[in-house]
């Protein structure tokens, strides 16, 4: 089809980024700033209540401290590795200068202005394919009210979420044959996490099935020699040892009648269904207004992203509001665009019905998180300010997961699960809740350390107040665990 094949619509010319005082993008860009300015405020209000956790906030934040402070090859005391191990984030190292000077707010307005920007690439997307304006504009609503970006943007950071827009931006480049733009955005693609791989080729075998093997091919041999660099280069110069990213994109070679168990048994299990009904039923009625294109190629990714997290160990991975979804979320609405192409806009009442879904899943979802996340809140949290500011920078620190980010700029900070099995440094210092807990810590670790530095003479009360208590080991705590 001519709108799969590359081919410029006529109002492309008219679609660059332009300047804000051109009408048209004004209006665009207000949406992507509307939207970054109350996701980011919504973000960095859950941060101030304690309701951010130190996987992943914390982590992330201590990683970009480090980078800063102690180099690359620091390991961050969540991990035990270099946080640009973790899954081979070097988009990190330029995002630490901007850490340095807007601190926690910044952070997570990046992510949220990033997010924002897949409605900007979205409509350029819908230029390309010849899609009415009032429907790519209808797609770019859906998209910034889609409860899988909304989820996953409001819980803390993760780089992986920067890839959106990048991968929107790879569309759009391959749709227009913009060689430099697509080249620079699929390199970009691999410097923010390995597991990015997965759409990118697939991207690579939708270019062949369009008969672009030049641009599969590009594709390929960019992904291959990403993948050369961190396995035989910067990851091992990072930590001292082989570190796999393979291993981080498919977690464990398996036999392929295994692989094809554990696909079946997912796919029987009630959670798959509920999670394919979120990812694919806000733009149902979208997709069913339009002409079913019989060139479905670009739902190739989006399969690739379900079927790799349906596969993979971890709970995480199979919720339909993870960082990991929204690799899935710009192709899905390329494949919504694509059926659109060529169409009469859509009418007001059509476009009112094709919101009904997507609204409605989003009253769900925030109801939801509003009754089993928001109220989730410490009682206490003047007494937690003051505490945590009479802790040095320098000093290593014992936290509860939900303390730990507010703690995270600073070399050591253990949670109690790892602080008990190790032998505790003097000048360490032990912050506990004794009326607060988000119940991830084992059961009996937080009492078991509580009493420990009630009685023992290594620790000194350094403030207790509400509930809250802070220590300060005067001498080592040999490990209360093994």
């Amino acid at each position: 089809m001519d709108d799969l094949s590359g081919a410029h619509h006529p109002r492309a010319a008219d679609a660059s980024l332009g300047s804000l005082l051109v009408p048209e993008r004004l209006s665009i860009w207000a949406w992507v700033l509307g939207y970054t300015a109350i996701l980011t405020s919504l973000s960095v209000l859950r941060s101030q209540l304690w309701l951010s956790t130190g996987f992943d906030l914390g982590l992330y934040e201590q990683g970009l401290w480090q980078i800063l402070h102690q180099g690359l090859r620091m390991a961050t005391s969540y991990t035990g590795q270099p946080i640009l191990a973790q899954g081979a984030s070097w988009i990190l190292i330029p995002i630490a200068p901007l850490y340095a000077i807007g601190g926690t707010g910044l952070l997570l307005a990046i992510q949220s202005f990033a997010l924002g920007l897949g409605y900007l690439f979205l409509r350029r997307i819908g230029d390309a394919m010849g899609v009415p304006d009032r429907t790519s504009h209808l797609a770019g609503v859906i998209y910034l009210l889609y409860p899988s970006l909304i989820g996953a943007n409001l819980f803390d950071f993760h780089p992986i979420t920067l890839a959106v827009p990048l991968l929107f931006g790879v569309v759009w480049a391959a749709l227009t044959r913009r060689a430099a733009a697509f080249t620079i955005l699929v390199s970009l693609c691999f410097t923010i996490q390995s597991s990015v791989i997965i759409p990118l080729l697939a991207v690579g075998l939708v270019l062949l099935i369009l008969r672009r093997p030049f641009w599969a091919l590009a594709m390929c041999a960019l992904a291959t020699l990403s993948i050369w660099v961190d396995i035989h280069g910067l990851l091992p110069l990072l930590a001292n040892a082989h570190i796999s990213v393979w291993s981080a994109v498919v977690p464990t070679p398996v036999p392929l009648d295994a692989t094809l168990r554990t696909l079946a048994g997912s796919i029987a299990h009630l959670r798959t269904w509920e999670y394919l009904a979120w990812i694919i039923g806000p733009v149902g009625l979208v997709v069913l207004t339009g002409r079913i294109q019989v060139n479905m190629s670009w739902s190739i990714p989006v399969i690739a992203v379900i079927v790799a997290n349906l596969l993979s160990t971890s709970p995480a991975a199979s919720s339909p509001f993870s960082d990991t979804t929204l690799l899935a979320l710009p192709f899905l609405f390329t494949s919504v665009l694509s059926a659109h192409a060529g169409d009469a806009p859509l009418t007001g009442r059509r476009r009112a019905a094709c919101l009904i879904v997507p609204v409605v899943a989003l009253a769900v979802f925030l109801w939801h998180d509003w009754r089993v996340s928001w109220p989730v809140l410490p009682p206490n949290t003047d007494a937690l300010l003051a505490a945590t500011a009479l802790i040095p920078s320098r000093a290593p620190v014992v936290a509860q997961n939900f303390a730990s980010p507010a703690l995270s700029n600073r070399p050591i900070i253990w949670l109690p699960k790892t602080a008990v099995a190790r032998t505790l440094p003097d000048g360490t210092y032990i912050l506990t809740d004794t009326r607060f807990s988000t119940r991830l810590s084992p059961s009996g670790v937080l009492d078991a350390l509580s009493t420990r530095m009630a009685s023992a003479a290594q620790a000194k009360l350094a403030y207790s107040h509400d509930g809250v208590q802070l220590y300060k080991l005067i001498a080592p705590l040999p490990k209360l665990t093994s």
